[in-house]
């Protein structure tokens, strides 16, 4: 049986088609992005794609989108302009997207997936919240709080 990959912040789909190429069956995904849902759903035609905010799904919604089928694997790439080098307010804590990595966890606490793989920027690892705890390490201890192992690389 192929392990079932559910994307968040999924754009396009390409790093889901990764995870198709390695044998994994893509049941879905969820994007604000109208025309990168669309393509997703294009390049994805199996998988229930969400053109939604994330932040207005609920818990039980995204358990009635997925209740047939639970992913093994979440993925996400949470908006990484708020952390890119090419924002000159990068890392700024007033950012609303510098915070949504809280979306990966909490979809992480409906499905309990075996893994949880989130990607972003290399920048990451230097920012800071306005109390000057690094970014990074809040969300390693959350992943640790909810029972996962946590691997940090950058490649």
């Amino acid at each position: 049986m192929k392990p079932l990959i559910l994307d968040i912040f999924s754009g396009a789909g390409g790093f889901s088609l990764g995870f198709k190429w390695a044998g994994c069956q893509i049941i879905g995904a969820i994007e604000i992005d109208k025309w990168a849902s669309e393509t997703f759903a294009y390049n994805h035609p199996d998988a229930v794609v969400i053109n939604q905010d994330i932040t207005t799904v609920t818990n039980s919604g995204l358990a009635t989108f997925w209740r047939n089928n639970k992913p093994q694997i979440i993925i996400g790439s949470p908006p990484c302009q708020g952390a890119s080098i090419c924002n000159k307010n990068a890392g700024d804590p007033q950012d609303p997207r510098n915070s949504l990595f809280r979306e990966l966890i909490r979809v992480g606490l409906v499905f309990e997936p075996e893994i949880l793989i989130m990607e972003n920027v290399p920048n990451l690892i230097k920012f800071r919240t306005q109390t000057q705890a690094k970014v990074i390490d809040i969300i390693e201890e959350e992943l640790k709080r909810i029972g996962y192992k946590v691997y940090i690389n950058i490649l």
